[in-house]
């Protein structure tokens, strides 16, 4: 599954993100993004099965640390996401 995780989106730009099959993510805590570095793996643990239960945070494992990504779609554009991220 394909995801963008950034600080805050645009209204447009998370709906287009949705239309194309792309988890919108943003951090719970802002000043984690600066543990991000470029190429760097990011896990996402359970993904699919988190979006169709419901949860508006998801851990998200960065190297040997676990950050926290909230998830704020409805539950129609979470089955629409599950289903194309197969």
């Amino acid at each position: 599954m394909r995801v963008k995780l950034v600080k805050s989106f645009a209204r447009i730009h998370l709906a287009n993100l949705i239309n194309f099959g792309i988890l919108p993510l943003t951090f719970e805590d802002p000043g984690d993004y600066d543990l991000l570095a470029q190429g760097q793996t990011l896990e996402l643990p359970g993904v699919r099965q988190l979006l169709l239960d419901g949860a508006e945070r998801l851990p998200l494992k960065v190297g040997g640390k676990e950050i926290w990504v909230r998830v704020d779609l409805s539950t129609r554009q979470r089955r629409l996401l599950a289903v194309a991220g197969r």
